[in-house]
Protein backbone atom coordinates (compact mmCIF):
# COMPACT_ATOMS: atom_id res chain seq x y z
CA UNK A 1 0.00 0.00 0.00
CA UNK A 2 1.02 3.49 -0.54
CA UNK A 3 0.17 6.75 0.59
CA UNK A 4 -3.36 8.50 -0.15
CA UNK A 5 -4.52 4.57 -0.13
CA UNK A 6 -7.14 4.40 2.45
CA UNK A 7 -6.28 1.97 4.94
CA UNK A 8 -8.57 -0.34 7.29
CA UNK A 9 -7.86 0.78 11.07
CA UNK A 10 -10.18 -0.49 13.88
CA UNK A 11 -9.97 1.55 17.44
CA UNK A 12 -11.25 -0.62 20.68
CA UNK A 13 -11.03 1.03 24.41
CA UNK A 14 -8.41 -0.80 26.38
CA UNK A 15 -9.41 -1.37 30.65
CA UNK A 16 -7.44 2.26 31.02
CA UNK A 17 -9.80 4.17 28.84
CA UNK A 18 -6.83 4.53 26.23
CA UNK A 19 -8.10 3.63 22.82
CA UNK A 20 -6.03 0.82 21.45
CA UNK A 21 -5.67 0.99 17.13
CA UNK A 22 -5.12 -1.15 14.74
CA UNK A 23 -4.28 -1.28 11.09
CA UNK A 24 -5.07 -4.96 10.25
CA UNK A 25 -3.47 -4.19 6.35
CA UNK A 26 -0.42 -3.28 7.39
CA UNK A 27 1.66 -5.73 9.67
CA UNK A 28 3.02 -4.09 12.67
CA UNK A 29 0.78 -1.35 12.90
CA UNK A 30 -1.12 -0.04 15.60
CA UNK A 31 -0.91 2.37 18.11
CA UNK A 32 -3.27 4.06 21.11
CA UNK A 33 -4.44 7.55 22.48
CA UNK A 34 -6.30 9.07 24.74
CA UNK A 35 -9.00 10.27 22.24
CA UNK A 36 -10.03 9.16 19.21
CA UNK A 37 -8.22 11.94 17.31
CA UNK A 38 -4.97 11.16 19.44
CA UNK A 39 -5.14 7.33 18.21
CA UNK A 40 -5.79 8.88 14.89
CA UNK A 41 -3.30 10.56 14.40
CA UNK A 42 -0.66 8.14 15.66
CA UNK A 43 -1.82 5.07 14.05
CA UNK A 44 -0.88 7.73 10.46
CA UNK A 45 2.33 8.15 11.85
CA UNK A 46 2.81 4.47 12.91
CA UNK A 47 1.34 3.61 9.30
CA UNK A 48 3.63 6.09 7.56
CA UNK A 49 6.65 4.20 9.43
CA UNK A 50 5.51 0.51 8.83
CA UNK A 51 5.69 1.64 5.43
CA UNK A 52 9.20 3.96 5.39
CA UNK A 53 6.92 6.57 3.60
CA UNK A 54 8.09 9.65 3.18
CA UNK A 55 7.34 12.43 6.07
CA UNK A 56 4.52 14.70 5.81
CA UNK A 57 2.01 11.95 3.68
CA UNK A 58 -0.02 11.23 6.70
CA UNK A 59 -2.29 13.95 5.74
CA UNK A 60 -3.22 12.12 2.35
CA UNK A 61 -3.81 8.86 4.27
CA UNK A 62 -7.72 7.89 4.21
CA UNK A 63 -8.68 5.48 6.98
CA UNK A 64 -11.78 3.56 6.73
CA UNK A 65 -12.81 3.08 10.65
CA UNK A 66 -14.39 0.71 12.59
CA UNK A 67 -15.13 0.38 16.19
CA UNK A 68 -15.37 -2.59 18.25
CA UNK A 69 -17.86 -1.75 20.64
CA UNK A 70 -19.95 -3.68 22.84
CA UNK A 71 -23.49 -4.72 20.94
CA UNK A 72 -25.58 -1.85 23.48
CA UNK A 73 -23.28 0.84 22.89
CA UNK A 74 -23.64 0.45 19.20
CA UNK A 75 -27.05 0.34 18.93
CA UNK A 76 -27.49 3.28 21.18
CA UNK A 77 -24.94 5.06 18.60
CA UNK A 78 -27.15 3.71 15.85
CA UNK A 79 -29.96 4.90 17.05
CA UNK A 80 -28.40 8.26 17.36
CA UNK A 81 -27.22 8.76 14.00
CA UNK A 82 -30.86 7.02 12.57
CA UNK A 83 -32.71 10.20 14.67
CA UNK A 84 -30.35 12.70 13.35
CA UNK A 85 -30.55 11.93 9.70
CA UNK A 86 -34.57 12.14 10.46
CA UNK A 87 -34.22 14.79 11.67
CA UNK A 88 -32.61 16.54 9.30
CA UNK A 89 -35.09 15.21 6.77
CA UNK A 90 -37.92 16.62 8.79
CA UNK A 91 -36.04 20.14 9.44
CA UNK A 92 -36.03 20.45 5.25
CA UNK A 93 -39.32 18.98 4.85
CA UNK A 94 -40.52 21.99 7.67
CA UNK A 95 -38.01 24.56 5.63
CA UNK A 96 -40.23 23.36 2.40
CA UNK A 97 -43.51 23.48 4.01
CA UNK A 98 -42.58 27.24 5.37
CA UNK A 99 -41.73 28.69 2.02
CA UNK A 100 -44.29 27.21 0.01
CA UNK A 101 -47.11 28.55 3.11
CA UNK A 102 -45.07 32.06 3.07
CA UNK A 103 -45.58 32.11 -0.73
CA UNK A 104 -49.36 30.79 -0.87
CA UNK A 105 -49.73 33.84 1.84
CA UNK A 106 -48.17 36.74 -0.24
CA UNK A 107 -49.87 35.21 -3.14
CA UNK A 108 -53.54 35.47 -1.49
CA UNK A 109 -52.87 38.04 0.54
CA UNK A 110 -49.54 40.17 -0.89
CA UNK A 111 -50.31 43.16 1.90
CA UNK A 112 -50.44 41.07 5.19
CA UNK A 113 -48.06 42.08 7.64
CA UNK A 114 -45.21 40.28 8.96
CA UNK A 115 -46.60 39.39 12.32
CA UNK A 116 -50.10 38.21 11.03
CA UNK A 117 -47.96 35.91 8.91
CA UNK A 118 -45.85 34.76 11.97
CA UNK A 119 -48.72 34.25 13.95
CA UNK A 120 -50.16 31.91 11.69
CA UNK A 121 -47.04 29.66 10.91
CA UNK A 122 -46.67 29.53 14.42
CA UNK A 123 -43.11 31.40 14.71
CA UNK A 124 -41.79 34.86 15.68
CA UNK A 125 -42.26 37.73 13.29
CA UNK A 126 -38.49 38.16 13.56
CA UNK A 127 -38.34 34.66 11.59
CA UNK A 128 -40.84 35.92 9.02
CA UNK A 129 -38.89 38.35 8.29
CA UNK A 130 -35.91 36.20 7.91
CA UNK A 131 -37.71 33.52 5.66
CA UNK A 132 -39.44 35.88 3.21
CA UNK A 133 -38.11 36.05 -0.64
CA UNK A 134 -34.76 38.13 -0.38
CA UNK A 135 -33.97 38.23 3.12
CA UNK A 136 -30.73 36.74 4.26
CA UNK A 137 -30.73 33.15 5.44
CA UNK A 138 -29.61 32.02 8.66
CA UNK A 139 -29.54 35.66 10.83
CA UNK A 140 -26.79 37.05 8.60
CA UNK A 141 -27.00 40.91 7.31
CA UNK A 142 -27.37 41.53 3.44
CA UNK A 143 -24.09 42.96 1.77
CA UNK A 144 -24.65 46.60 2.22
CA UNK A 145 -24.43 48.03 -1.79
CA UNK A 146 -22.53 51.35 -2.02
Amino acid sequence: MVAGMTYRVTYKMDDNGWWFVDAPDVPGAHSNGQTIARAQANIREAIAGMLDLPGGVEATMELEESYDLPDDVKSALCAVRHARDELEKLTEDLRESTDNALATLQSHYPDMGLRDRAALLGVSFQRIAQLRPGAPRRGRRPTPVR
